[in-house]
């Protein structure tokens, strides 16, 4: 149940409508099934129902974010027996069909995504078309890694595999989630490492939580001491967990301060000042219509029509990603807009495009980035921050 809080990267991801907040809620589902097998007897009882339902997760994760995969190797150690698996791998393969449906008019756009990520070595496909960079791929693994989110939880399970191997002990079903725990981390670590981004590895960093109670319970299986030892990794055991639970507290208070003066920040300039003005917003600026805007410029325009109605005119955004200058109702010639306006007003975050789009379709305007905030540029002419 700690499993949202390890990390901040999971607390700030899981807000946004993104793949991210999808997966937050897969692991958890993923960790309950894991921690209901353990029951004694249950896979043996129930196992292909286990299997199916480990499927359905397993392919709703990765039809949520492919990069998300290698955390579906866990369930495979835990299953056991060739025939479990076999169910669990239809069962995954099914799922993502299914979950893929909403999506399947863009799968050549997928498949040819697919293939420019695989062969690129720098981020987005882009670098050598040599799968890997070998000269930077190394400390990318070891940065990753660098994390104590991932590297202690993996040694610390690794260790305790190796003891249970010495003692000769037979590797029960904590023991084997245990192993397919590593070998998830390690396999995610060196997909992710191709472009090192902190958020693909969310998963991972839940799964943190399942290795400590794995280790917990393999561990206590050696029967190591007498009852006042127990008692003690009990207690410390406890006190590890508390320890997690008070960090994040403060965390969860830190993230809520900072998006708190974020919002005060935005707020010391409102867009409604200059509605007089053409306004310009550019990628990614305090505005509820850039948002929708944005949002439907991605799902190709389908909701264009729709959020034009009742909206006011003369409010335009620059996509960077095309370089175009755009309303609700398509492309438009920047250059007109603002020469027909009283006054201009721009804003967002990603200044260094917007500026140089200026520079090049009308390099006469003049203006002042006076109205900036710690957060925003925002670029105004003919008007002053109070929308005189």
């Amino acid at each position: 149940q700690t499993a949202p809080f390890l990390s901040m990267v999971i607390l700030k991801n899981s807000y946004h409508v993104k793949p991210e907040a999808l997966l937050v809620f897969t692991m958890l589902i993923l960790f309950t099934i894991v921690i209901m097998a353990f029951r004694p007897g249950e896979t043996e009882k129930h196992g292909i129902r286990y299997a199916i339902a480990f499927g359905a997760v397993a392919g709703f994760g990765v039809a949520t974010k492919i990069v998300a995969g290698p955390v579906f190797i866990i369930p495979l150690f835990l299953l056991g027996s060739p025939r479990r698996v076999a169910v669990y791998a239809a069962a995954a393969l099914a799922f993502f069909i299914l979950f893929f449906l909403p999506g399947l008019g863009s799968l050549g756009h997928f498949i040819d995504w697919l293939s420019k990520l695989a062969m690129g070595s720098g981020a987005y496909g882009t670098g050598a078309q040599t799968i890997i960079d070998i000269s930077r791929y190394p400390g990318s693994v070891l940065k990753i890694f660098s994390r104590p989110i991932l590297s202690l939880p993996f040694l610390i399970g690794l260790g305790v595999l190796v003891a249970v191997w010495r003692r000769r002990n037979t590797y029960g079903p904590e023991a084997r989630t245990l192993a397919g725990y590593c070998l998830a981390v390690l396999v995610h670590v060196l997909l992710v490492a191709k472009q090192p981004t902190a958020m693909y590895l969310i998963p991972s960093y839940m799964a943190a939580a399942l290795a400590i109670v794995l280790i917990q319970r393999v561990v206590s299986g050696f029967d190591l001491g007498g009852d006042r030892l127990r008692y003690r990794a009990g207690l410390g055991f406890a006190l590890l967990i508390g320890g997690l639970v008070a960090a994040q507290a403060f965390s969860v208070v830190g993230l809520d301060r900072e998006l708190t003066g974020k919002r005060r920040t935005a707020e010391q300039v409102q867009n409604e000042t200059f509605r007089k003005c053409v306004r310009i917003y550019f990628f990614a600026p305090s505005s509820r219509r850039y948002a929708l805007a944005y949002g439907d410029w991605w799902s190709g325009g389908n909701f264009s029509a729709i959020l034009a109605a009742g909206q006011p005119a003369d409010v335009y955004w620059y996509q960077q990603d095309t370089r175009d200058f755009r309303d609700w109702k398509g492309s438009r010639d920047i250059k007109k807009v603002i020469a027909n306006a009283s006054c201009v007003m721009a804003r967002g975050t990603h200044k260094a495009d917007i500026i140089g789009y200026l520079k090049e379709k009308v390099p006469d305007f003049t203006y002042s980035a006076s109205c900036s905030t710690r957060d925003e540029t925002i670029l105004t002419s003919g008007v002053d921050c109070s929308g005189r």
